[in-house]
């Protein structure tokens, strides 16, 4: 997550930012899959221009597991899920 701030001298900004960056924690790549859809909407069309093959993958896998004639179905763990199965994250 972003912060902004304003009338930070530049120790204090050096400080913030080192603070973040060296305590700073990946998350998992189905949580940002879903933060992009927010972001750039849900996508109608995976051969569609600007669809990256990160996203592409991402609704694909989603679409395996939601389908029930996929020998995927439920197979498919995403963010915060735990189990036997392939993972997003």
């Amino acid at each position: 997550m972003g912060i902004a701030t304003l009338g930070l001298s530049v120790k204090e900004q050096a400080k913030l930012f080192v603070t973040i960056n060296k305590t700073q924690k990946g998350v998992p790549a189905s949580l940002y899959l879903d933060l992009m859809n927010l972001l750039e909407g849900n996508i109608e069309d995976l051969d569609g221009e600007g669809v990256t093959a990160e996203r592409r993958a991402g609704k694909i896998a989603l679409r395996l597991r939601e389908t029930d004639k996929s020998s995927l179905s439920e197979r498919i763990i995403t963010t915060g899920e735990a189990g036997l199965g392939i993972s997003l994250k």
